[in-house]
């Protein structure tokens, strides 16, 4: 049997929050369960920062990025950027 390792990218829309990372299911199964079969997990979270943050929960990267707020635009690159950030 071939052990393929999955590489997983979390984009979460809940605000960062040290003490409260992510929902408690979401960090047993992609902090806890999925890092020991050697998957990799990198989570991405928007926060109240002004610049990209690395954190660490057991064998995930967290990065917590700038939140930034939703614009309502008709231009492409505006609507494609509030698209990836929300």
């Amino acid at each position: 049997m071939n052990n393929k390792k999955l590489s997983i990218l979390s984009l979460n829309e809940m605000i960062y929050d040290p003490e409260y990372p992510a929902r408690t299911e979401n960090i047993e199964i992609y902090g806890k369960l999925f890092p020991q079969f050697g998957h990799n997990i990198t989570w991405v979270i928007p926060g109240n920062t002004n610049e990209i943050l690395k954190r660490r929960i057991r064998d995930v990267d967290i990065y917590v990025v700038p939140s930034v707020p939703y614009t309502v635009s008709k231009s492409f690159l505006k609507k494609g950027f509030n698209i990836i950030t929300r």
